[in-house]
């Protein structure tokens, strides 16, 4: 879900979005992917010098939600001189289903190409209610599988979570770059002047 709901191989660049995304309880049962610019790119292609200014507000009582400021799952090549100022808000109600929140991606799937995040911001608030377990990142949500390098990034954004309501039903990891990183994540030169609350 976004201005492409899936891109495979594409390449995404010298483009600005604005806008908002409400999704309310959809009637589908399965992961809800969603980003300012795409929900779900994957392939060899690339996002560059793309900007997003949309704000993103879900409720998802019964699957798994992975939502970003530009895509919600990326798993390409280079990311590189992207921003996004949309504020993200997501609540989910469903215990035992895990939640990917990032400021730009929400779940970098890393492949044998060594992807790059690179020299790209956020500066949108965050906000995440999950019953569930959940990684939020001002960056990126959560890498997972081969070598992903994320260098020369910032966020300012203010993460909101609801640590102290927890089930523990899962695992949580809040960052103020990235929620949580897998093995081969290297992360240089970045920053973030955010609250994570």
């Amino acid at each position: 879900m976004g201005l492409f709901g899936t891109v495979y191989d594409g390449q995404i660049k010298n483009l600005h979005v604005s806008g908002s995304i409400n999704v309310k309880d959809p009637s589908h049962d399965e992961v809800l992917h969603a980003g300012g610019v795409a929900g779900y790119f994957f392939g060899l292609g690339s996002i560059v010098n793309t900007t997003s200014s949309v704000d993103i507000t879900i409720s998802y009582e019964k699957h798994a939600v992975v939502a970003g400021g530009i895509a919600g799952y990326f798993s390409g090549r280079n990311f590189v001189n992207c921003s996004s100022s949309g504020d993200i808000q997501v609540t989910s109600g469903c215990a035992g289903v895990d939640v990917y929140i990032g400021g730009l991606i929400g779940h970098f799937y890393g492949n044998s190409y060594s992807p790059i995040v690179e020299r790209c911001y956020s500066t949108g608030d965050i906000t995440v209610n999950a019953n569930g377990g959940y990684t939020v990142g001002g960056i990126v949500g959560y890498t997972s599988v081969a070598q992903v390098k994320i260098s020369q990034c910032y966020s300012t954004c203010d993460i909101t979570t609801n640590a102290e309501n927890y089930d523990r039903d899962g695992y949580i990891g809040v960052g103020g770059i990235l929620g949580q990183a897998n093995w081969g994540t290297n992360v240089s030169d970045c920053f973030t002047t955010g609250n994570l609350r």
